[in-house]
């Protein structure tokens, strides 16, 4: 009764969902609701997303609070390749399994993993790869995760759920190794897997760049050795300046040795240095240095070709085309202050230059500029939108707008594009182009004249801000992602949840104290309500002060208000009392300055279920506030234990299930505990970090009685055992090691409900003493067949899920003779996550299916009709 009650509410909601976004569409600009906002990650030079990537950017920094030196950035890297090295352990162990209970957090809590979703709205994609030998597609998102599917976007996968490495700049496949470089500061950046993504190693060498700087370019060249060279930013500390220095690998990048480097004091930042190579052309590579072009053989032998254009730009971008007798090579040189493009195009390797064409916006990365590996001539440029070129830069079209994409996500870029790559089957001589968006990764075979989604579907990677989960159905819920904007659950199909985003843009705080009938949350701007789901009311922000998405906290007793951490004309932070009234959203500025003394913005809002006259305020730099009046009077306190708290930034508040006055307070923890208790109201409070790296502590949430403390954290879920007074990292082997924003605790299903920063939602299930199914240990190796296979009979198509991870599979079909009649190599399964295996070459009959995964053959019989 219950799924009919769902299906008719679900039903209901997307009907309403239509009708809203035909509101949407045709809305005068000078009404009190917002329309579409532009996408708010995009480049920060472009005019109309400076402001919100600075704030957002800022924000980020806010978050992370350390003392001065602290790299946080590098401690999180650090912890995430160390517990990449666990679990890639207790891999070998055959320890991966789905569907039994784990006894995780040193016996004292059972439980499973299971993964939501969403299955279908794609979020931010970086660096490609095409394997055409198996016309598998790799790429990494933003999440920090590599992908793979067919060529064609059908079943994807992900293959390095134990390893975040976010910020991909750089990814090839040689043989059977996957190559990598990301551009995040203070690490060596540079990695490599020969078993599909379960084990990583770091290159050495680098040691210049992870101690304070970054790789920002990487090309192979297309030699026997596979030489990689890449463009290093780095500080040399007996100079005391910066350095842009060229590395070279022999070994495909097991070891880098330094071949040169450029002062800034002569030749300038490393914004005016690129480099590009032909990937399937001579091995060489060209090296745009400020003033002069230069060459680089695989011997790392530098020449000087011949000097640039003279341009304004501060930013340079190198690529080209080469086939049996020419090379030609494109210069992009972005100005920030104009805001504008300049190309140009060299003839002859780079001897001399003509000027192009301009464009009216700057690059969204480096990597957002490619030439045609095939037709010289064809160049594509990325900002908020996607242009191309078929004249070598002179003109420019704009593939479609950004805002064509909603509606039409099927054929029309999304917004923002950080990567782009041309890619040629050298044995077809067919070229794919692969464009990376904020909303999935796009594949053309016509130059970008026409574009197809390939994430469309199995896509998993949403970077969600806050998950809220409608009480009375918990398989609704409502998420607030990055770029994907409001989204909510419509469906699902085996545990595998689609959603639909309502509206575009950054939302974050979501909140109800009706289960979410009424519910409200922050965008950059505004504060929205979203009755029933979808009936949409905003209100925007006064003034400045406040954090780039303010917190807020619904109102205990009256569902249709909410308490905002806000701004004011002054810069200032007080809290607002924003409520419906007569169609629309009112406001009530309050009193109080928590802003007084240097304490910063309001971070995080809470009361207690005990007593709803007790409210606790957090702000930026770590100060605690709390009323025993609802807010009518409050109490400062910034009174912690250690010498450096005063690095502490709060962004969660949990006060007590059964003593009033205890309450919970996470935050930044790179210089001082992560997480707090006081039991006197917040008067005092002691640290309870045990167990508990040193990181950012974004969300918590607690269970009836207290018997469990939850932590969603930058670098994995994380549970407090009272009795132990100890944190756990509850991953297990199921769950991604990615950055957990949110976590809530859903009573009605016994399920913590995790909101990820590029896996989506993932709920970890509760053992509850009538499920019969005995829980195991974490090592535990089954024994029946590790995958089914559905429907059986089938005709176009069988399904098969594996209920183990495994990477790298072979498929395999026989007929009933014992004769091969199909297979497909490097295949990725994901627990529970169908395989779509075609049957339309199969005639009826009778087959076997066997999965090999390099230590176990499964076989079962189906049949096609």
């Amino acid at each position: 009764m219950q799924k009919k009650i769902a299906l008719s509410l679900v039903i209901g909601t997307t009907l309403l969902t239509l009708i809203v976004l035909m509101i949407l569409a045709t809305r005068k600009k000078d009404t009190q609701e917002t329309t579409l906002p532009e996408p708010t990650e995009i480049n920060k030079q472009q005019k109309e997303g400076n402001e919100n990537k600075k704030d957002r950017e800022e924000w980020i920094k806010i978050m992370h609070a350390a003392a001065p030196g602290t790299d946080w950035k590098k401690m999180d890297a650090e912890l995430r390749f160390q517990k990449m090295q666990e679990r890639a352990e207790q891999y070998k162990l055959k320890g991966t399994r789905a569907g039994e209970w784990d006894t995780l957090a040193n016996d004292n809590l059972i439980g499973k993993w299971n993964e939501v979703g969403p299955f279908n709205v794609a979020g931010r994609m970086r660096a490609s790869e095409v394997d055409f030998t198996t016309n598998t597609v790799y790429a990494f998102s933003q999440g920090g995760n590599l992908w793979k599917s067919d060529l064609d976007g059908a079943n994807w996968s992900v293959i390095n759920d134990g390893f975040n490495v976010q910020d991909a700049i750089f990814l090839r496949k040689i043989d059977t190794i996957l190559l990598m470089a990301a551009n995040n500061w203070g690490t060596q950046g540079f990695y490599k897997t020969h078993d599909e993504g379960i084990t990583w190693t770091q290159a050495t060498g680098l040691d210049d760049v992870s101690i304070w700087g970054n790789i920002f370019d990487v090309e192979m060249l297309n030699d026997t050795a596979h030489t990689i060279l890449l463009l290093a930013l780095e500080w040399d500390y007996d100079a005391w300046a910066w350095n842009t220095c060229l590395y070279r690998s022999i070994d495909t990048g097991t070891t880098f040795n330094k071949i040169f480097c450029w002062d800034e004091a002569t030749y300038g930042n490393s914004n005016k240095f690129a480099l590009w190579t032909p990937r399937y052309g001579m091995p060489i590579a060209y090296i745009a240095a400020k003033d002069s072009l230069l060459m680089v053989d695989a011997d790392a032998t530098i020449t000087t070709v011949g000097a640039l254009p003279t341009t304004t730009g501060n930013v340079y971008m190198l690529s080209g085309f080469q086939n049996t007798t020419d090379t030609y090579l494109y210069l992009a040189s972005a100005n920030w202050t104009t805001n504008k493009t300049t190309f140009y195009r060299s003839a002859d390797a780079g001897v001399s230059w003509d000027e192009k064409g301009i464009v009216n916006f700057t690059y969204f990365s480096l990597n957002s500029f490619n030439a045609s590996q095939k037709t010289e001539g064809n160049l594509w440029y990325g900002g908020v939108n996607c242009v191309r070129s078929s004249n070598g830069g002179t003109t420019f079209s704009t593939i479609n707008e950004w805002y064509d994409y909603y509606g039409q996500e099927a054929t029309k870029l999304h917004a923002d594009i950080p990567f782009i790559q041309s890619y040629l089957d050298t044995i077809t001589n067919a070229e794919t182009l692969l464009i990376s968006t904020d909303g999935g990764l796009f594949k053309s075979a016509n130059y970008g004249v026409s574009n197809t989604n390939i994430t469309l579907v199995g896509m998993r990677n949403a970077q969600f801000y806050d998950v809220y989960t409608y009480k009375a159905l918990p398989e609704i819920m409502y998420a607030g992602a990055q770029d994907q904007g409001y989204q909510q659950s419509i469906y699902d199909i085996g545990g595998n949840y689609y959603f639909e985003q309502i509206y575009s843009g950054d939302y974050g705080h979501l909140v109800s104290s009706d289960g979410g009938d009424n519910l409200w949350m922050n965008y950059p701007g505004f504060t929205m309500l979203a009755k029933s789901g979808v009936d949409l009311y905003t209100w925007d922000f006064l003034g400045y002060g406040n954090l780039w998405i303010p917190p807020l906290m619904a109102d205990p007793l009256n569902p249709e208000q909410v308490w905002l951490g806000g701004g004011s004309a002054t810069g200032d932070s007080y809290l607002y009392r924003v409520y419906y009234t007569g169609g629309g959203l009112n406001y009530e500025k309050k009193t109080y300055n928590f802003s007084a003394g240097s304490a910063g913005s309001i971070a995080a809002i809470a009361s207690s279920e005990l007593n709803t006259d007790y409210w606790y305020v957090m702000t930026s730099k770590g100060y605690f506030f709390y009323s025993t009046d609802a807010g009518v009077t409050w109490t400062k306190n910034s009174v912690f234990d250690g010498p450096d708290s005063h690095y502490f930034y709060g962004s969660s508040i949990v006060p007590s299930k059964t003593d009033l006055g205890t309450v919970y307070i996470g935050g930044s923890g790179y210089s001082n505990p992560a997480v707090y208790k006081s039991t006197d109201n917040g008067v005092s409070f002691t640290s309870m970090s045990d167990g508990l790296p040193y990181t950012l502590v974004y969300d918590m949430d607690i269970l009836p009685e207290d018997s469990l403390l939850f932590a969603a954290t930058e670098v994995g879920p994380y549970v407090y055992i009272p009795a132990e007074n100890y944190w756990y990292d509850f991953a297990g082997l199921d769950a991604p090691y990615q950055v957990y924003w949110s976590v809530e605790y859903v009573d009605t299903i016994k399920t913590l409900r995790f909101g990820t920063h590029g896996r989506g939602i993932f709920d970890f299930k509760l053992f509850e003493e009538e499920i019969i199914e005995p829980p195991v240990a974490i090592q535990s190796i089954p024994t029946k067949d590790n995958f089914t296979v559905y429907p059986n009979p089938a005709t176009e198509q069988l399904q098969i899920v594996s209920e183990l991870y495994f990477p790298s599979a072979i498929i395999s079909v026989f007929n009933a003779s014992g004769k091969l009649v199909m297979q497909q190599q490097n295949v990725g399964l994901n627990k529970s996550v169908p395989y779509i295996l075609l049957l339309n070459q199969l005639s009826a009959g009778v087959y076997y299916l066997e999965v090999n995964t390099g230590n176990k053959k499964s076989v079962q019989k189906f049949i096609k009709s």
